[in-house]
């Protein structure tokens, strides 16, 4: 029989192991066109077999029937417009995926010292593989992949994804900072580590990255009062800075961005079908990656026009283009319908956390509000696909799980096993 200790520990490690590597794309074995597996669908497996038993008592709230319905839209609306049973297997596999994830998050959550735990194991490991990433650029080490010589340290943070290890590296940082359990010592090593993580941040002038410090920077306008005052500073000073400097701003948007933005829009507006290599019709935009966002605007147009409720298809969308955001992704593969599902389940967390936040104004409910932000800055920006998915996950059981401890109530509960 296994101590009761060791089985705690391990759901503990195995749940840090699954945040840290639901920040990065490891492939444990890949057949082309047959199968891929990464290091997290693994570990998911191995811990759903192993503590099967212990995830049969699930808490249903109207934040997972939410998630449910829209996973359940997705696999009918699969069924209909992709054709391919292979696809609405793969999908419904990784759907489920995604509510395992979410469930064993939850649960585990739910107690404290758990918690504390999973935060130390999650911090401390993003901290060691985000020292190996960068040491590989300044030291290369041959464990495969892509080869980094020629690459600018700035190309090389992007291209090693290092911003989805840093980013959460500084936002559970906010619970060290003001919990009175840890050293002076601990705090002030995790506030070099924080120094250091914002350095590579920046550094590699992550878009992504900016956004969440423009976010966090307007923590200050949680009031409302606050946005009110500020909003009418800033339309204030704007609004003098347009009259004083205006025949500058006039002269400056005429020379340089009027044609730009003219053709830009006649291209996203006419009636010439999409074509995924349509953007070299843009070539009066200097940088490629934002020649081929705005060319993406032309499928997200097309489809508001045509497919405006049902969309094309995810199958379709994938054949097709690389549309940034899921957001997006949701829009153009399921409509509008499936599009209201996504953002009822980001409004319905992001009520519950900021009353929590409000009635328990501690560092513990701060750092998974930012968490929070951080999701859904992924949602917008990031790739679209499972991946920029997994944040929102995390999220969703952070402040799920401490409404449960709060507001619980025992008709809630629903046991597997009983229902079977």
């Amino acid at each position: 029989m296994i101590p009761a200790t060791y089985t705690l520990k391990l759901n503990n490690l195995l749940i840090a192991i699954l945040i840290v590597i639901s920040t990065q794309h490891f492939f444990v074995y890949r057949a082309s066109q047959v199968i891929n597996i990464q290091l997290f669908d693994l570990i998911l497996l191995m811990y759903f077999v192993t503590f099967f038993r212990s995830m049969l008592v699930i808490h249903v709230d109207s934040w997972l029937k939410l998630f449910v319905s829209m996973l359940f839209f997705q696999f009918v609306h699969n069924i209909f417009f992709s054709g391919d049973s292979l696809f609405v297997i793969k999908e419904l596999v990784q759907g489920i995926e995604l509510l395992i994830f979410y469930i064993i998050l939850h649960k585990f959550f739910s107690n404290q010292n758990n918690l504390n735990k999973v935060i130390d194991y999650v911090f401390y490991g993003l901290c060691l593989l985000s020292f190996i990433v960068v040491m590989r650029y300044f030291i290369p080490i041959d464990y495969g992949g892509a080869a980094n010589e020629g690459l600018s340290f700035r190309n090389y943070l992007k291209r090693s994804s290092v911003i989805n290890m840093l980013i959460p590296i500084i936002i559970f940082s906010i619970y060290y900072f003001k919990n009175i359990n840890y050293s002076k010592k601990k705090r002030i090593l995790v506030f070099f580590i924080v120094i250091l993580s914002s350095y590579l941040g920046v550094a590699s002038e992550s878009r992504t990255f900016l956004m969440l410090l423009l976010i966090i920077c307007l923590g200050y306008l949680f009031n409302k009062k606050r946005i009110v005052l500020v909003t009418t500073l800033l339309i204030g000073i704007l609004s003098i800075t347009f009259i004083i400097y205006q025949d500058n701003i006039s002269n400056k948007y005429t020379s340089e961005y009027a044609e730009k933005v003219s053709q830009t829009v006649e291209y996203i507006t006419n009636d010439k079908p999409f074509n995924p290599h349509g953007y070299k019709e843009l070539m009066i935009i200097e940088l490629p990656s934002n020649r081929q966002r705005l060319h993406y605007l032309k499928l997200i147009y097309h489809t508001g026009k045509n497919n405006l409720f049902f969309g094309i298809g995810l199958k379709q969308l994938q054949g097709i283009t690389n549309v940034h955001g899921n957001l997006f992704i949701f829009f153009v593969s399921y409509g509008f319908f499936h599009l209201l599902l996504f953002l009822a389940l980001i409004l319905n967390i992001y009520s519950a956390s900021k009353r929590e936040l409000k009635a328990f104004p501690s560092s513990l409910n701060l750092m998974k509000h930012y968490y929070l932000f951080y999701a859904i800055v992924a949602i917008f920006f990031v790739g679209g696909g499972t991946f920029p998915l997994l944040p929102f996950l995390i999220a969703a059981a952070l402040i799920k799980s401490k409404n449960e401890q709060r507001y619980s109530d025992s008709n809630n509960y629903y046991s597997i096993v009983s229902s079977a």
